[in-house]
């Protein structure tokens, strides 16, 4: 039988988190890291941003942070490019 772990891998799987820097989206990238996803967050605060990820650096975790605000197609579009080229997707 499998374990969790298994179960709800995310191994091989890029996962976008908008507002990952507090409450809810912060605990979104902690789950979703532990599973094995590659979190790529976004805040518009850069500061948060960061902080965010050094503490998912620290277990290990794969991840990317960008400040940005995400009401215009702009910084979709960096978001979109910049994550295919970090993560080769």
């Amino acid at each position: 039988m499998k374990d969790d772990r298994e179960l709800f891998s995310l191994e091989d799987k890029i996962v976008v988190v908008t507002g990952g820097t507090r409450r809810y989206g912060h605990c979104f990238c902690r789950a979703l890291g532990q599973a094995g996803a590659t979190v790529v967050l976004t805040s518009r605060d850069r500061g948060r941003a960061d902080d965010t990820a050094r503490e998912l650096a620290i277990r290990a975790w794969r991840r990317l942070a960008m400040a940005c605000s995400l009401l215009t197609a702009v910084p979709l579009k960096r978001l979109w490019t910049r994550s295919s080229q970090i993560t080769g997707g």
